[in-house]
């Protein structure tokens, strides 16, 4: 006499299914998946941090861009014919919080001109040219 406990048919058919992502570049793939459902996500590289002053809520990758460097606008008069230039800059708030060594980069007219300098108190700044590209 003969008796089978349990009996499996091979059909084709795969009865034990995991939906999920299948592809192995996508963000969200998932290792544990047999059938693809559609949900694979592209891979968005940028910057994750959102105390970063670059965040980019798009990103799900983090590429190591992050800048902590904080942008501020200012208006002055710069003589391009002498290299200097004139400006008031409030830095009370950035200098309570960060450290001391600013770096001040001027754009305008296709120039650049990149100055580094300290911050003494609140109510000065020493700079100086570090280079500039007319």
């Amino acid at each position: 006499m003969l008796v089978f406990l349990s009996c499996d048919k091979d059909d084709g058919q795969n009865l034990s299914s995991v939906p999920g992502c299948t592809d192995e570049l996508a963000f969200n793939y998932d290792p544990n998946a047999t059938e693809d459902d559609g949900s694979c996500l592209a891979v968005i590289e940028g910057c994750t941090d959102e105390s970063a002053y670059n965040y980019d809520s798009n990103a799900n990758t983090d590429d190591g861009s992050c800048d902590y460097s904080i942008a501020s606008q200012f208006e002055g008069e710069w003589n391009i014919l002498q290299l200097e230039y004139e400006a008031s800059i409030d830095i009370s708030p950035l200098v309570s919080s960060l450290d001391p060594a600013i770096q001040l980069l001027l754009l305008g007219l296709g120039n650049q001109i990149t100055l580094d300098g300290e911050a003494a108190d609140a109510g000065s700044f020493n700079l100086n040219y570090a280079d500039f590209n007319l």
